[in-house]
């Protein structure tokens, strides 16, 4: 029994059109898998690194958008909350360098009219007027100790507005 080749083959030369076809179709379908991964994944791990990036560099406003409920969203989320929580602490820190510079401030005016006034009364007036005025005080007064260190002296004591009052 003999076969001929031509109809052996002949079944399997019809089939190569619909294998290249089905191998075109299959690397057309995988392109679009992948397209719609960057898009879906590194895009928006791109976008939060670029934004983190800006943070980083002191764009403390940049906040990163959520659009979805999965873990590049909820990254997002976390980072959005992280740089709430840092842009309080750091304007907490400037409250904090504020009232330190307006207590050297103060200081230094204080220890200017010691050196600059002859007159003890006259000197704590003006140390405890500076002192109502500068740190926003309601009163403050200066006790001394006596000679012997056992007693209390009252010297001053200045008061000063409470504002909303009234």
């Amino acid at each position: 029994m003999e076969t001929d080749a031509v109809e052996v083959y002949g079944d399997v030369t019809g089939l190569a059109p619909f294998t290249i076809l089905l191998i075109l179709a299959t690397l057309a379908a995988t392109g679009l898998v992948l397209l719609f991964g960057v898009n879906r994944v590194i895009k928006p791990l791109r976008t939060l690194s670029e934004i983190t990036q800006g943070f980083a560099e002191g764009d403390w406003d940049r906040r990163a958008e959520v659009l979805s409920n999965d873990e590049v969203g909820l990254l997002a989320s976390s980072f959005n909350h992280m740089a709430d929580e840092l842009g309080g602490v750091y304007r907490s820190l400037e409250q904090k360098v504020d009232e330190r510079t307006r207590q050297v401030h103060t200081a230094a005016e204080v220890a200017q009219s010691v050196t600059t006034l002859s007159n003890l009364d006259e000197m704590f007036n003006k140390t405890v007027a500076l002192l109502v005025e500068q740190f926003g005080f309601y009163q403050a007064s200066i006790f001394m100790l006596d000679r012997n260190g056992k007693y209390l002296e009252f010297k001053n004591r200045v008061r000063g507005s409470i504002k909303g009052i009234g």
